[in-house]
């Protein structure tokens, strides 16, 4: 097995985390075409809702199939890797059509690089508190990476969101909590944008003086969020008040985070605090999300030094 670039095992696990994927899109797509199917009478009148409802019916149908494309991708890679199991034991049978290895770049073809933003970054960063520009950068990255359909999906709800306008728009939110519901989830608690951040963050980021009061935020605090939360230029500081805003509250605990990185990465995905709440024996191993974005600093320290 050591000329296959992409184990078996890797594949088929991907496969696996595609299909149930593919079954919540599934679910949640149903139910959006079912609400907005039963949307008829004098609740949804108007040109709006007219033009919503025209707008709708020619995507209707790839809509739906989205679970299904998601479903035919896994199963690609279902069969890639059975090949690949079956060569690695027939390695002598030239027969067996064997699809082509997937290439992955070597460290010597990879050229490392600040992101395109890097100034900005350091404009939000807080290095006194242990939010370095390189830390705000691993965040943003990790979100980046680690993005799948139902982020796309749910900014693309985001957008719809904020360009209907009153009864419009609480009819669209009331539809999305209510396919959220099916999931134990809400407009509030979901997350949008690069940043990779829910509502009800914001509201606490804004309410706790972590970031300026919008404009609009008292007539109009839906649409204000969405746009903070989707527009990508706004990332940056969004993740440093939030790392800022988990600093301050182990602080206040009296446990200091500020040279740890992997834990304070780990936390800007869990919340605040994790189910132990805040406490000084903090494990070296803060799993695969904290020790990814260590390694992320790292090697941006790295670049820095080289530079």
């Amino acid at each position: 097995m050591n000329t296959i670039l992409v184990h078996p095992t890797e594949l088929h696990q991907i496969s696996e985390q595609l299909y149930s994927s593919a079954k919540k899109i599934g679910v949640a797509l149903q139910a959006i075409d079912n609400d907005i199917l039963s949307l008829k009478g004098d609740k949804f009148l108007g040109n709006r809702a007219n033009a919503f409802q025209a707008n709708y019916a020619p995507k209707r149908d790839a809509l739906l199939k989205a679970k299904e494309i998601v479903s035919h991708f896994a199963e690609d890679l279902q069969t890639a890797a059975r090949r690949f199991e079956q060569a690695d034991k027939n390695k002598d049978d030239i027969s067996l059509p064997l699809p082509m290895p997937i290439p992955t770049p070597t460290p010597s073809q990879v050229t490392p690089s600040l992101p395109s933003n890097w100034n900005e970054i350091c404009g939000v960063a807080k290095p006194d508190k242990g939010i370095t520009p390189e830390l705000i950068a691993a965040v943003l990255e990790y979100e980046r990476t680690h993005r799948d359909a139902v982020d796309d999906i749910a900014d693309l709800e985001g957008k719809l969101i904020m360009w209907y306008e009153g009864k419009l728009e609480d009819t669209e939110v009331f539809l999305l909590n209510k396919t959220l519901s099916v999931f134990g989830e809400s407009f509030i608690t979901i997350s949008f944008g690069a940043a990779q951040m829910n509502p009800d963050a914001v509201i606490h980021l804004v309410e706790g003086g972590y970031i300026p009061k919008p404009e609009n935020w008292d007539t109009d605090q839906r649409d204000v969020i969405l746009r903070l939360l989707l527009d990508e230029k706004k990332a940056p500081e969004l993740v440093s008040a939030r790392l800022e805003q988990i600093y301050d509250h182990w602080m206040s605990g009296g446990v200091d985070i500020s040279k740890r990185p992997d834990v304070l990465g780990n936390l800007y995905s869990i919340g605040l605090e994790g189910e132990k709440g805040v406490h000084a024996d903090l494990p070296d191993n803060q799993g695969d999300r904290g020790e990814d974005i260590e390694k992320r600093v790292l090697d941006l320290q790295s670049l820095q030094n080289v530079f």
